[in-house]
């Protein structure tokens, strides 16, 4: 009996070790399968701290550059700068050529931009009816001209978008490209 019992225990013995090498080897996957997913969470992670890193950056070079007092709108991923009437072209808000002011400023956000060349352009506009067309196309065709003389980046590609509203205003908004960003993480979690 002693030697069944023995032999039992040996054999019940043999069947714990197995198991238990069994779950080691699968606790052993698990931790390096949380191994492989924590790496690719990290890239994205990084990938957003880098965006977020260079609009941090952005900020500081437009304020440095437009003066404190400038306006800057951050928030879903972008940057936003807007440009009042009044700066763009004075006391005439039907002209069909920037101020000097609006010069001047215009100027001043494309040498900031010319230092993020990837990070994409569009420009924003909001009509109450107030302004001839004619004229507002020339206005943003002079910012257009101006950005891309100092900026090498052509008009055709500046996104424009154009809404109604109450109020005259432009703004220029940045955003990382999301193309190359979408990009960079793929190539980065097929590695």
């Amino acid at each position: 009996e002693l030697q069944a019992a023995n032999a039992t225990l040996l054999k019940n013995l043999k069947i714990f070790t197995e198991a238990s090498s069994r779950r080691s080897e699968s606790i052993g996957a698990t931790l390096e399968s949380l191994r492989e997913k924590e790496a690719r969470l990290k890239v994205i992670n990084d990938e957003f701290a880098k965006g977020d890193s260079i609009a941090l950056l952005m900020v500081t070079d437009f304020k440095n550059s437009l003066g404190e007092g400038a306006q800057i709108k951050v928030g879903q991923g972008m940057l936003a700068l807007p440009i009042s009437q009044d700066i763009l072209v004075g006391d005439d808000e039907n002209a069909d050529s920037l101020s000097i002011k609006g010069r001047e400023y215009v100027l001043k956000v494309a040498q900031v931009l010319k230092k993020y060349p990837s990070w994409e352009l569009m420009l924003i506009t909001q009509d109450n009816g107030m302004i001839d067309k004619e004229n507002r196309d020339a206005q943003i065709s002079a910012i257009l001209g101006i950005i891309d003389q100092e900026t090498g980046i052509p008009a055709w590609q500046i996104k424009q978008n154009k809404l109604d509203g109450l109020i005259n205003a432009l703004e220029i908004r940045l955003h990382p490209n999301y193309a190359d960003f979408y990009r960079t993480i793929r190539k980065r979690m097929k590695n």
